[in-house]
């Protein structure tokens, strides 16, 4: 039988960090469209892997992880392009 898990769970910092992380996804999947090398395709299919596993360990964490977890991803989106990153149709 299942037992609760002690602590306090941060839904809504969650939720935001997991938003922001699925915009980044997409931006290196346009990313990755848009490569005219394979090295550069394979470069940026392992920053999707990296960004997989990031996101996977933020469980069981704190407040202030979520959100400096956030804050990085956020600027890695920026530093991207944000909304106007190469490869977008």
């Amino acid at each position: 039988m299942l037992q609760p898990t002690e602590g306090t769970i941060f839904f809504a910092e969650y939720d935001v960090m997991k938003s922001v992380s699925n915009w980044l996804n997409t931006a290196y999947f346009n990313l990755q469209r848009a490569a005219t090398t394979d090295a550069e395709r394979q470069w940026w299919i392992a920053r999707h892997a990296a960004l997989r596993e990031y996101v996977a360990a933020a469980v069981d964490t704190d407040r202030e992880d979520l959100l400096s977890r956030t804050r990085t991803m956020r600027a890695e989106f920026d530093r991207l392009g944000g909304l106007n990153s190469p490869g977008r149709d």
